[in-house]
């Protein structure tokens, strides 16, 4: 929990919530306060990279915008 709100730069609190309603939804798993993605959680984590990158990609490619400002 407490790597998870470090990565994120969010309370342990916020971090807790964030998870349960993940859980809710069916993304990760929790087993003796492990968390684990779900099938359906690692293709929603993949769903948006994929989105990121190709936006990216587009800034790169289309806006004339440096790298520093996308």
């Amino acid at each position: 929990l407490e790597s998870v709100a470090g990565a994120l730069g969010v309370s342990t609190d916020d971090a807790a919530a964030l998870l349960s309603r993940m859980q809710a939804l069916g993304l990760v798993n929790a087993a003796s306060g492990d968390y684990a993605l779900t099938p359906q959680g690692r293709d929603a984590a993949l769903h948006i990279i994929r989105a990121h990158r190709l936006w990216e990609s587009y800034l790169a490619d289309q806006t004339g915008f440096d790298e520093q400002e996308w």
